[in-house]
């Protein structure tokens, strides 16, 4: 069964303080990571939200431990100059599972979108970045190609897809919203 998980951080002043702050890397970075990281907060940022994403499939998959970023590690060909907008693929681990992600990098925003398989093989997906904090139901039409939608949450806080005669459908959802960003992506048929 193919999960998705994604995060987006909005690449704006609080986000940088946050990630710049003396002992950041520490929490966030694995030690293998600690060796190869240059420490600058867009890369921080960007490595939390690859972390991100592949715990939000660790908790569809049943885990129940407390997010502990220090324990994923992100393996990818960083790129040079972090500034730029670009696209960069690799593999999350935790434990003895690998995770494959994609992280597009803006002016605006970092996004990162994970599946628990290679992207290749993941089913087919439909994924969505806007530029509101709501979710209304023209954004869920224009994923799934359905009306009278809804994204509900179970008691551990994982989203699914529900029509609003209350029938529970069977896709695998991801959200993930900062500031002004939300991020969407839907993979139907689970």
């Amino acid at each position: 069964m193919t999960l998705c998980g994604n995060d987006i951080m909005t690449l704006h002043t609080e986000n940088f303080r946050t990630f710049s702050r003396p002992g950041a890397s520490r929490l966030i970075l694995s030690d293998t990571e600690k060796k190869e990281s240059k420490n600058t907060a867009i890369e921080l940022i960007w490595r939390w939200t690859c972390k991100e994403a592949a715990f939000k499939i660790l908790m569809k998959a049943g885990h129940q431990e407390a997010f502990s970023p220090s324990q994923f590690s992100v393996v990818a060909k960083i790129p040079p100059i972090f500034e730029e907008e670009k696209t960069i693929t690799g593999s999350i681990f935790w434990e003895n599972k690998r995770f494959f992600f994609q992280s597009d990098i803006s002016q605006d925003y970092i996004y990162t979108l994970a599946f628990n398989c290679p992207k290749e093989k993941a089913t087919k997906y439909s994924s969505i970045i806007y530029n509101e904090t709501s979710i209304n139901l023209d954004i869920l039409y224009s994923l799934t190609g359905r009306n009278y939608l809804a994204i509900q949450k179970t008691s551990r806080n994982i989203p699914y897809l529900s029509a609003i005669s209350g029938e529970i459908l069977n896709y695998d959802v991801s959200i993930s919203n900062d500031e002004e960003f939300t991020a969407i992506t839907i993979i139907p048929g689970l």
